[in-house]
């Protein structure tokens, strides 16, 4: 699993937006009146941000010769190489070959601060290692991954059909 840092942040803006400035960061600053800041990248919260990383990490990735499901769009395979990733905001699960998902991992590392988690790299068999991804942890036994889902979840399912 991958997690993109400052992933926002990484993206330019397509429109002007315009940001009035604190009054407590006017002071800090020693900014005067009247003074507007002009965003050159987006802000998590932005309405428009998650929009404008899929876009543009999707553009990265086509670049590198991935193809992008038509139904599930947050699921890409490469075109020739054995990996495939699964997006979810910044964080970016794959699955392939070691050395297919490796080479991912580089090429992204170019553009990205990266933080890995799980099997990695080459030199680790993965058994016992675990890693979460969308409140669910994933632990690698010999050549297979068992899913364990969030107890919280398991729980509320056992109240309803009590």
């Amino acid at each position: 699993m991958l997690d993109i840092k400052d992933a926002y942040l990484q993206v330019p803006q397509q429109e002007e937006v315009l940001v009035t400035i604190s009054d407590w960061m006017k002071k800090a600053c020693n900014i005067g009146e009247g003074i507007v800041w002009r965003l050159k990248r987006c802000l998590p919260g932005q309405r428009n941000a998650a929009t404008r990383w899929y876009e543009h990490l999707r553009s990265i990735l086509e670049r590198l010769g991935f193809e992008f499901s038509q139904h599930v769009p947050a699921l890409a395979k490469h075109k020739t190489k054995a990996v495939c990733i699964s997006i979810h905001v910044d964080d970016e699960l794959l699955a392939g070959q070691r050395e297919d998902s490796l080479w991912l991992v580089e090429e992204l590392e170019k553009v990205f601060r990266v933080e890995k988690e799980g099997p990695y790299p080459l030199t680790r068999n993965g058994n016992g290692e675990e890693l979460r991804y969308l409140k669910r942890k994933y632990v690698f036994v010999g050549e297979g991954i068992v899913v364990q889902p969030n107890e919280k979840y398991i729980k509320k399912l056992l109240e309803l059909y009590d």
